[in-house]
């Protein structure tokens, strides 16, 4: 290494010297191939690095020819050698003292040193002759990447230095001078929490509160601005502290304050009653210990429902968790601004401190709560920005928040759904208020459905009207039209609560609202939002879950692959009222495409049950494509839409919409006969033959229901609907419709008996069937004079007939009249003593039944099956069998075939003892 005194300067303008004097390194790149030897001291460096410096990775042609030229001048230059050459690649050898960066980590190593050992002035006076090497930014005249990447270091090294001096200042109490510094780096250096502390501590030592706290709020501007975060707990910690006076933030002639502990809420309902389990379990949640975040609780639901009770009740049952204080407001239409400076006045703000911009209140309340265990009630809030600027960041704190609507847009916290009110414990609340009195009545509480406010006006009405009994009230509220009426006393009302949340809804979805109430149905699905709108199913579907997050719409769980909604009673009482307002053409047009959405879904559940001959062809009723899962299982389908199906029919009926009625209870019949649900059907059919005074659906009706009362052994009624389902076919001139009635009338013959009229109107019905090409009924016309044939001894016509049948049933594919006919095979071979060979015919038709689900025709299989079993002498196969099928008739209402059963079970068991 040369000897002599090389001083070579970096912590500013690129600086050699030799003994004191400068020397010229010549041209900015001879000096930036200086810098980038001089940034790897001591190390080789290829003439290829530097080129990739130069340059910028696109060195010329001539790249190192000219480095080369570079290098010479370089060394021409130097007093003293400097630069060496080693296998190809350039050393500049330099001693760690040459360069002032290695005299600054030095000394500030030194320093800091000191500081740590409590020797500050010392340490502070070491810091500052390190920070004096510096003569402004480190190699501005250098544009080379390494040199600003040894810049951006060396400036951090400079800072780090400046905010331990400043430290060790303050730990010295000195403030003199401070402000102008700090003030100076902050601004170079706006983003940089700690020198911002620094500078609002010696700011507020100074007496200077008021730029102390606006050296926070300027950075929290800026950090959220550009890094969409917060400032750090600490710094929000030390604001709090400057807001609050704390003694190492003031000048010392402050004195110190009280801090205040805030006590806001509520009183607690004396007769609050239920929801024990629920409150425990959030009570234990508020109470859990260690929690990393803030616990956010957003109790939501109808209006009525009792949330600002229950979270009342529940905010006293943990405030002892609470110790700083519990804070109460309920916002309804207003914002976080009017409820901000409440909380911070609360908190010991003084009314002067307090400031005017939200988002600057907003972290005030966060620095304030900062290490505090605080409880904020925030009651009736509509929408999420109404929470966001009043939520703590400290995790000892809690927020409950009550709202008519699921604020889902929330980030934070647990969602808790209030529920109804159970049965048991809407008793409790009625009896509560009214006294011993008055005993629960089952329909009273069936009137206000669960509902808190409901429970509490009729409370309230039986109270205040001793000679009323609350038998006297559940009358009063058994109309629906006027049950809101009467749910209303002093300031509580039910319509006015509802009333609240229907307001907020925008228009599209308050006709949404009303609309449902046109149709006075238990469920429903997603798409009779799409028809009561006639809109796209998408669009409506979303408005339909708007109404779920605002709680006028209930969830009703699944059914049939699709989710089901409801309106809770006396929701759908408030809808029906607001749907009167509603014009009547766009009334009955939103009716009309409703009927219609389930008459065309309930077409293509039936389309997949077995083919019915008792259902006509499609009248002329309006449908409406709903736009709804496809359906997969008919029966499911059917079960779930039963009671809307129901409703439905009532509606077309009280409307005097004829098609609709008729042809919605004939959609529904193909389902109750092969379900086997007869109570459901009379109640169908009997109801819409009210709303339908004559023609082809009344005839279809009446078929319809001569069929039922063929099942429940009521012969006289099945001939009077029969013979007058025939009379108005043949007056309208529909020969399918004669057809049916005529072999509707041939079986009603048959099973009682009179042979000779039932295979007149077979064959009557039998050549119309062919006539008109109603293949199906055909066959089962066939299967039915097969039976007829058989029972007057002759076999061999018999057999023609169900050959004949069995032919065609397979030939269409129809499993279900396939089934049919192969009991009718097996009867006919049980009757010529061939009970194997009707065993594998019925084993068959049993397959077929039980895959489709046919409950009455698998009764009727099991009944021949167990005949079979006993001949062959499988009493324990028949007795299992028989009794099966006994079981069914009886849910059938059969009563002629279960005596059948009977009467087989007693002959199988005969033969067993004989």
């Amino acid at each position: 290494m040369p000897e002599g005194s090389w001083d070579i300067h970096v912590l500013g303008p690129l600086w050699v010297g030799w003994q004191g004097i400068e020397t010229d390194l010549g041209s900015p790149q001879a000096r930036a191939v200086f810098a980038v030897l001089l940034l790897s001291a001591n190390q080789p460096v290829t003439w290829e690095r530097i080129a990739d410096e130069l340059w910028d990775e696109h060195p010329p042609a001539t790249a190192k020819t000219q480095i080369h030229g570079l290098i010479s001048r370089v060394r021409r230059a130097l007093p003293r050698p400097l630069i060496t050459t080693r296998r190809s690649a350039y050393v500049l050898e330099l001693p760690a003292e040459a360069l002032d960066i290695g005299r600054f980590t030095t000394l500030t190593a030194a320093a800091r040193e000191l500081i740590a050992e409590d020797r500050l002035e010392e340490g502070t006076r070491l810091m500052n002759d390190a920070l004096g090497l510096w003569r402004g930014p480190a190699l501005p005249d250098i544009a080379v990447p390494s040199a600003r990447v040894a810049a951006d270091r060396w400036d951090e090294l400079r800072l780090a230095a400046i905010e331990d001096r400043v430290e060790a200042d303050l730990r010295l109490g000195r403030t003199h001078g401070l402000v102008d510094e700090l003030t100076e780096v902050t601004a170079a250096h706006p983003l940089r929490e700690r020198p911002r502390a620094q500078l609002m501590t010696v700011l507020a030592r100074s007496g200077r509160i008021p730029e102390a706290l606006e050296v926070y709020l300027d950075l929290r501007r800026t950090m959220v601005t550009e890094l969409g975060v917060e400032p750090s707990p600490a710094l929000r910690a030390l604001h709090a502290g400057v807001l609050r006076g704390e003694p190492t933030l003031r000048p010392p002639v402050t004195a110190p304050r009280e801090v205040s502990r805030p006590r806001q809420l509520p009183v607690d309902l004396a007769d609050f009653t239920g929801r024990a389990g629920l409150l425990a379990e959030l009570a234990a949640d508020l109470r859990a210990p260690d929690r990393r975040e803030p616990l956010v609780l957003t109790i939501s639901g109808v209006g009525g429902l009792g949330k600002t009770a229950f979270a009342v009740r529940l905010a006293h049952e943990v405030r002892d968790a609470y110790p700083d204080g519990q804070l109460f407001a309920t916002l309804g239409d207003s914002g976080a601004a009017t409820v901000l400076p409440r909380f911070l006045r609360a908190l010991g703000v003084a009314v002067d401190m307090v400031p005017a911009d939200q988002d600057e209140c907003s972290a005030l309340l966060r620095d304030l709560l900062v290490d505090s265990k605080v409880l904020i009630v925030l009651d009736n809030v509509q929408h999420e920005s109404q929470v966001r600027p009043l939520l703590p960041a400290a995790p000892g704190c809690a927020v409950l928040v009550t709202s008519r609507h699921t604020l889902g847009g929330l980030e934070q916290g647990r969602r808790v759904r209030l529920d109804l009110l159970s049965d048991v414990d809407a008793a409790g609340l009625l009896s509560t208020i009214t006294g011993v009195r008055h005993g629960p009545d089952e329909a009273l509480l069936a009137h206000c459905g669960g509902l808190p406010l409901a429970l509490r006006v009729a409370g309230a009405l039986l109270a205040e009207r001793p000679h009323w009994t609350t038998a006297d009230l559940a009358g009063r509220l058994t109309a629906e039209r006027t049950r809101l009426d009467w749910l209303a006393v002093g300031d509580l009302a039910v319509r006015a609560s509802f009333s609240i949340s229907y307001r907020q809804l925008s228009a599209t979805h308050r006709l949404l609202f009303r609309r449902l109430g046109l149709l006075c149905v238990p469920t429903f699905g997603a798409w009779l939002a799409a028809a009561v709108l006639g809109i796209d199913a998408r669009a409506a579907e979303r408005m339909l879950e708007d109404l779920v997050g605002c709680h006028l719409v209930e969830p009703a769980g699944r059914a049939a692959g699709t989710a089901r909604y409801r309106l809770h009673d006396l929701l759908r009482c408030f809808a029906a009222e607001k749907a009167e307002e509603e014009p009547e053409p766009e009334r009955r047009q939103s009716i009309t495409r409703a009927l219609g959405g389930w008459l065309h879904l309930s077409e293509q559940a039936a389309a997949r049950l077995p083919r019915s001959v008792l259902t006509p062809a499609p009248g002329d009723a309006t449908r409406w494509p709903a736009d709804s899962e496809p359906i997969t299982d008919p029966t499911e389908w059917f079960e779930a839409e039963l009671p809307a199906l129901h409703a439905a029919v009532k509606i077309a009926v009280a409307e005097g919409m004829t098609g609709h009625s008729w042809e919605l209870a004939i959609m529904c019949q193909q389902y109750f006969d092969h379900s086997g649900r007869n109570e459901l059907w009379f109640q169908f059919t009997t109801e819409a033959l009210t709303g339908v005074p004559g023609g082809r659906g009344r005839a279809a009706l009446l078929l319809g229901l001569g069929q039922l009362h063929i099942y429940w052994d009521r012969f006289p009624e099945a001939f009077a609907a029969l013979r007058e389902s025939l009379a108005i076919s043949e007056e309208i001139g529909d020969v399918p419709g004669i057809a049916r009635a005529l072999g509707g009338l041939a079986t009603t013959y048959r099973v009682t008996g009179q042979a000779d009229a039932a295979l007149e109107f077979n064959a009557r019905a039998t050549a119309l069937a062919i006539e008109t090409g109603a293949r199906h009924l055909e066959i089962q016309l066939r299967a039915g004079a097969a039976a007829l044939h058989l029972a007057e001894g002759r076999p061999e016509r018999t057999w023609t007939l169900l050959e004949e049948a069995l032919e065609r049933a397979m030939t269409l594919g129809d499993d279900h009249r396939t089934a049919a006919v192969l009991t009718r095979c097996g009867e006919f071979n049980l009757k010529q003593n061939a009970p194997a060979k009707a065993l594998r015919q019925l084993t068959r038709a049993l397959e077929i039944v039980e895959g489709q689900r046919d409950r009455r025709c698998t009764a009727r299989v099991r009944l021949q099956l167990g005949r079979a079993y006993a001949m062959l002498g499988d009493i324990a196969a028949a007795t299992d069998v028989l009794a099966a099928a006994c079981s069914l008739f009886v849910e059938l209402g059969d009563g002629q075939n279960e005596a059948h059963c009977v009467f087989e079970l007693a002959h199988a068991h005969s033969r067993s003892s004989g």
